[in-house]
């Protein structure tokens, strides 16, 4: 399961990084949009046979995409911590892009 996470979270970051969306990740990879929406919402992690191609696509290693990033999860906990003492505001939360 958190394996799963991770891959998910990775992805999402490799695809903003390569500045892609799901319909031009299916082309470059030749799967399916369905089938990245599964890899997107969690309900599916690739075969050995589809990873090559996801990394090729998102120029990026297999680590890159199922290791826990420290860093990020680090700026993630400041941002949060952040904007939870923000939240009598009324300030919606933040969507960061990783460069």
């Amino acid at each position: 399961m958190r394996e799963t996470i991770i891959f998910q979270k990775n992805l999402k970051r490799l695809m903003i990084e390569n500045d892609l969306n799901q319909a031009e990740l299916a082309r470059k990879t030749r799967l399916s949009e369905a089938t990245i929406s599964r890899y997107m919402n969690g309900s599916r992690l690739p075969s050995s046979r589809v990873l090559p191609k996801l990394t090729k696509a998102l120029n990026c290693t297999s680590n890159d995409l199922f290791e826990e990033n420290k860093e990020i999860l680090m700026l993630e906990s400041i941002v949060t911590k952040m904007f939870s003492s923000l939240t009598g505001l009324n300030v919606p939360s933040p969507t960061c892009k990783v460069t």
